[in-house]
Protein backbone atom coordinates (compact mmCIF):
# COMPACT_ATOMS: atom_id res chain seq x y z
CA UNK A 1 0.00 0.00 0.00
CA UNK A 2 1.22 3.28 -0.72
CA UNK A 3 1.71 6.30 1.36
CA UNK A 4 -1.15 8.24 0.01
CA UNK A 5 -3.82 5.05 0.56
CA UNK A 6 -2.39 4.97 4.01
CA UNK A 7 -2.62 8.56 4.55
CA UNK A 8 -6.57 8.65 3.89
CA UNK A 9 -6.79 5.23 6.14
CA UNK A 10 -5.55 6.93 9.17
CA UNK A 11 -7.82 10.14 7.90
CA UNK A 12 -10.72 8.48 7.79
CA UNK A 13 -10.24 6.22 11.60
CA UNK A 14 -10.18 9.66 12.72
CA UNK A 15 -13.25 10.18 11.26
CA UNK A 16 -12.13 12.86 8.67
CA UNK A 17 -13.64 12.90 5.44
CA UNK A 18 -11.65 12.38 2.02
CA UNK A 19 -12.72 12.91 -1.46
CA UNK A 20 -10.47 11.82 -3.99
CA UNK A 21 -11.31 11.80 -8.46
CA UNK A 22 -12.15 8.50 -9.35
CA UNK A 23 -12.38 9.92 -12.79
CA UNK A 24 -10.24 12.36 -15.27
CA UNK A 25 -11.73 15.52 -15.74
CA UNK A 26 -11.72 16.76 -19.64
CA UNK A 27 -8.55 18.79 -20.18
CA UNK A 28 -7.30 17.93 -16.42
CA UNK A 29 -3.37 16.45 -15.85
CA UNK A 30 -3.48 12.54 -15.48
CA UNK A 31 -4.45 11.45 -11.79
CA UNK A 32 -1.56 9.68 -10.27
CA UNK A 33 -2.44 5.55 -10.37
CA UNK A 34 -3.60 4.57 -6.68
CA UNK A 35 -4.88 1.36 -5.75
CA UNK A 36 -8.00 1.93 -4.22
CA UNK A 37 -10.07 -0.48 -1.89
CA UNK A 38 -13.24 -0.83 -2.38
CA UNK A 39 -15.42 -0.01 0.72
CA UNK A 40 -16.84 -3.05 2.91
CA UNK A 41 -20.29 -2.79 4.21
CA UNK A 42 -20.38 -3.63 7.41
CA UNK A 43 -21.37 -1.97 10.99
CA UNK A 44 -20.09 1.49 11.75
CA UNK A 45 -17.42 1.38 13.87
CA UNK A 46 -16.44 4.97 16.50
CA UNK A 47 -13.24 6.78 14.70
CA UNK A 48 -11.69 6.03 17.92
CA UNK A 49 -11.67 2.25 17.54
CA UNK A 50 -10.72 2.27 13.60
CA UNK A 51 -7.76 3.95 14.63
CA UNK A 52 -6.88 2.07 17.50
CA UNK A 53 -7.11 -1.16 14.99
CA UNK A 54 -4.75 0.83 13.00
CA UNK A 55 -2.26 1.05 15.37
CA UNK A 56 -2.84 -2.67 16.78
CA UNK A 57 -1.54 -3.93 13.09
CA UNK A 58 1.47 -1.79 12.80
CA UNK A 59 3.71 -4.09 11.50
CA UNK A 60 6.81 -5.03 14.60
CA UNK A 61 10.04 -3.92 13.71
CA UNK A 62 12.16 -6.47 11.93
CA UNK A 63 15.10 -8.33 13.81
CA UNK A 64 17.83 -10.16 12.97
CA UNK A 65 19.17 -13.52 13.67
CA UNK A 66 21.61 -13.57 16.61
CA UNK A 67 24.90 -12.60 15.76
CA UNK A 68 23.73 -10.91 12.47
CA UNK A 69 23.09 -7.40 11.73
CA UNK A 70 20.79 -5.72 8.62
CA UNK A 71 22.70 -2.94 7.58
CA UNK A 72 19.60 -2.06 5.02
CA UNK A 73 16.88 -2.32 7.86
CA UNK A 74 14.56 0.89 8.57
CA UNK A 75 13.37 1.36 12.02
CA UNK A 76 9.57 0.10 11.88
CA UNK A 77 7.10 3.56 11.50
CA UNK A 78 5.73 4.67 14.45
CA UNK A 79 2.35 6.33 14.93
CA UNK A 80 2.22 10.30 15.08
CA UNK A 81 2.41 10.91 18.83
CA UNK A 82 -0.35 12.96 18.33
CA UNK A 83 -2.24 10.11 17.66
CA UNK A 84 -0.88 8.11 20.20
CA UNK A 85 -1.56 11.06 23.34
CA UNK A 86 -5.29 11.44 21.32
CA UNK A 87 -5.47 7.35 22.75
CA UNK A 88 -4.10 7.68 26.05
CA UNK A 89 -1.45 5.75 24.81
CA UNK A 90 1.22 7.45 26.40
CA UNK A 91 -0.08 7.90 29.09
CA UNK A 92 -0.78 4.87 30.82
CA UNK A 93 2.42 3.85 29.33
CA UNK A 94 3.73 6.41 31.87
CA UNK A 95 1.38 5.78 34.92
CA UNK A 96 0.51 2.38 35.87
CA UNK A 97 -2.78 1.31 36.35
CA UNK A 98 -4.45 1.15 39.93
CA UNK A 99 -4.54 -2.40 40.96
CA UNK A 100 -8.69 -3.84 42.08
CA UNK A 101 -7.18 -3.99 45.75
CA UNK A 102 -5.94 -0.45 45.89
CA UNK A 103 -8.19 1.62 44.51
CA UNK A 104 -7.29 5.35 42.48
CA UNK A 105 -7.98 8.11 44.72
CA UNK A 106 -10.51 10.50 43.98
CA UNK A 107 -9.51 13.98 43.00
CA UNK A 108 -10.50 16.35 46.24
CA UNK A 109 -12.15 19.42 44.58
CA UNK A 110 -10.35 22.44 45.89
CA UNK A 111 -12.58 24.63 48.23
CA UNK A 112 -13.78 28.25 46.68
CA UNK A 113 -13.39 31.54 48.88
CA UNK A 114 -14.85 34.67 48.19
CA UNK A 115 -13.29 37.39 46.76
CA UNK A 116 -10.82 39.82 49.04
CA UNK A 117 -12.14 43.24 49.84
CA UNK A 118 -10.26 46.00 50.06
CA UNK A 119 -9.89 49.87 49.02
CA UNK A 120 -5.98 51.71 47.81
CA UNK A 121 -6.23 55.10 46.85
CA UNK A 122 -3.44 57.43 46.20
CA UNK A 123 -1.69 59.43 43.68
CA UNK A 124 1.07 59.56 41.48
CA UNK A 125 3.89 61.83 41.26
CA UNK A 126 5.24 63.00 37.58
CA UNK A 127 4.41 59.56 36.10
CA UNK A 128 7.41 58.05 38.45
CA UNK A 129 6.49 57.48 42.47
CA UNK A 130 3.04 56.35 43.22
CA UNK A 131 1.70 57.09 46.79
CA UNK A 132 -0.84 54.55 47.93
CA UNK A 133 -3.09 54.46 51.29
CA UNK A 134 -5.53 51.87 52.88
CA UNK A 135 -9.06 52.90 52.90
CA UNK A 136 -10.73 55.83 50.52
CA UNK A 137 -8.97 58.54 52.77
CA UNK A 138 -10.07 61.79 52.89
CA UNK A 139 -9.23 65.35 51.74
CA UNK A 140 -7.60 66.09 55.37
CA UNK A 141 -5.24 63.22 54.78
CA UNK A 142 -4.78 63.91 51.08
CA UNK A 143 -3.99 67.32 52.09
CA UNK A 144 -1.46 66.17 54.46
CA UNK A 145 0.28 64.13 52.03
CA UNK A 146 0.83 66.73 49.36
CA UNK A 147 2.04 69.37 51.79
CA UNK A 148 4.73 66.76 53.46
CA UNK A 149 5.69 65.64 49.99
CA UNK A 150 5.91 69.30 48.75
CA UNK A 151 7.82 70.99 51.71
CA UNK A 152 10.38 67.75 51.74
CA UNK A 153 11.61 69.29 48.27
CA UNK A 154 9.20 66.64 45.91
CA UNK A 155 7.48 68.39 42.76
CA UNK A 156 3.66 68.15 42.62
CA UNK A 157 3.39 69.96 39.18
CA UNK A 158 2.13 66.53 37.58
CA UNK A 159 -0.05 64.31 40.15
CA UNK A 160 -3.21 61.65 39.33
CA UNK A 161 -5.35 60.96 41.72
CA UNK A 162 -6.02 57.34 42.14
CA UNK A 163 -8.70 54.81 43.36
CA UNK A 164 -9.01 51.16 43.21
CA UNK A 165 -11.82 48.75 45.10
CA UNK A 166 -11.90 45.10 44.83
CA UNK A 167 -13.14 42.92 43.86
CA UNK A 168 -14.34 44.77 40.70
CA UNK A 169 -18.16 42.86 40.56
CA UNK A 170 -20.08 42.61 43.78
CA UNK A 171 -21.70 39.75 44.09
CA UNK A 172 -19.15 37.83 42.13
CA UNK A 173 -18.64 33.83 41.75
CA UNK A 174 -16.08 32.60 44.29
CA UNK A 175 -12.75 31.62 43.52
CA UNK A 176 -9.82 29.30 44.07
CA UNK A 177 -6.87 31.63 45.02
CA UNK A 178 -9.00 35.00 46.39
CA UNK A 179 -5.80 36.43 47.38
CA UNK A 180 -3.46 35.47 43.79
CA UNK A 181 -6.95 36.71 42.32
CA UNK A 182 -6.17 40.35 43.83
CA UNK A 183 -2.77 40.17 43.25
CA UNK A 184 -3.40 39.91 39.77
CA UNK A 185 -6.49 42.68 39.71
CA UNK A 186 -3.69 45.28 41.36
CA UNK A 187 -0.82 44.60 39.16
CA UNK A 188 -3.32 44.83 36.12
CA UNK A 189 -5.07 48.03 37.39
CA UNK A 190 -1.76 50.05 37.39
CA UNK A 191 -0.27 48.42 34.05
CA UNK A 192 -3.86 50.19 32.45
CA UNK A 193 -2.14 53.44 33.85
CA UNK A 194 1.05 53.19 32.62
CA UNK A 195 -0.40 52.28 29.33
CA UNK A 196 -2.17 55.19 29.04
CA UNK A 197 -0.77 57.89 30.56
CA UNK A 198 2.59 56.94 29.57
CA UNK A 199 3.84 56.41 33.43
CA UNK A 200 7.48 54.53 34.21
CA UNK A 201 6.55 53.65 38.03
CA UNK A 202 9.95 53.71 40.00
CA UNK A 203 9.15 53.22 43.69
CA UNK A 204 5.88 52.78 46.20
CA UNK A 205 5.44 55.74 48.86
CA UNK A 206 3.25 53.29 51.20
CA UNK A 207 1.53 55.31 53.65
CA UNK A 208 0.54 52.85 56.42
CA UNK A 209 1.35 50.25 58.31
CA UNK A 210 3.14 47.22 56.57
CA UNK A 211 0.88 44.52 59.05
CA UNK A 212 -2.17 45.99 57.39
CA UNK A 213 -4.22 43.35 56.29
CA UNK A 214 -4.72 42.27 53.50
CA UNK A 215 -2.10 44.78 52.41
CA UNK A 216 0.74 42.84 53.86
CA UNK A 217 0.45 39.14 51.71
CA UNK A 218 -1.40 41.35 48.95
CA UNK A 219 1.67 43.73 48.05
CA UNK A 220 4.46 41.44 49.34
CA UNK A 221 6.51 43.93 50.83
CA UNK A 222 9.75 42.32 52.38
CA UNK A 223 12.62 43.99 52.43
CA UNK A 224 11.50 47.56 51.22
CA UNK A 225 10.88 45.83 48.18
CA UNK A 226 6.92 45.11 46.52
CA UNK A 227 7.09 41.72 44.85
CA UNK A 228 3.77 41.77 43.55
CA UNK A 229 4.69 45.15 41.41
CA UNK A 230 8.32 44.60 41.44
CA UNK A 231 9.04 48.13 42.83
CA UNK A 232 11.11 49.28 45.97
CA UNK A 233 9.10 50.87 48.56
CA UNK A 234 9.37 53.61 50.85
CA UNK A 235 6.85 53.48 54.02
CA UNK A 236 5.80 56.36 55.85
CA UNK A 237 3.42 55.47 58.32
CA UNK A 238 -0.41 55.94 58.87
CA UNK A 239 -1.46 59.66 57.44
CA UNK A 240 -4.50 59.59 60.37
CA UNK A 241 -2.15 58.98 62.92
CA UNK A 242 0.75 61.56 61.55
CA UNK A 243 -1.94 63.93 61.24
CA UNK A 244 -3.00 63.83 65.09
CA UNK A 245 0.89 63.14 66.45
CA UNK A 246 3.47 65.95 66.49
CA UNK A 247 6.24 63.69 67.40
CA UNK A 248 5.45 61.42 64.76
CA UNK A 249 5.32 64.62 61.97
CA UNK A 250 9.05 65.27 63.71
CA UNK A 251 10.05 61.80 63.46
CA UNK A 252 9.24 61.67 60.28
CA UNK A 253 10.72 64.92 58.57
CA UNK A 254 14.59 63.45 58.11
CA UNK A 255 13.53 60.79 56.30
CA UNK A 256 11.19 62.81 54.02
CA UNK A 257 14.33 65.23 53.52
CA UNK A 258 15.95 62.13 52.24
CA UNK A 259 13.19 61.26 50.14
CA UNK A 260 13.30 64.54 48.59
CA UNK A 261 16.91 64.68 48.14
CA UNK A 262 16.07 61.18 45.96
CA UNK A 263 13.77 62.52 43.49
Amino acid sequence: MNQEALRRQYLDAMGIVTWASRFQLPNARETQACEWEEPVAESPAAPRERLQALLDDAPAPHTAPRGETLPSAKPARRAPSAIRQALGQEAKAATPEPSEATPAPTPTPRALAPSLRFTLSGLCIGGRWLCLQAGGGNAQEMALMRNMLAAAGVPLSEVHGLAFSWPLIDNGAKVEEPLAEARAGVSAFLAGHQARHGWQIERLLWWDELDVEPFAELLQIENSHSRTLDIPVWQGGALEAIAQSSEQKRELWPRLKALGASW
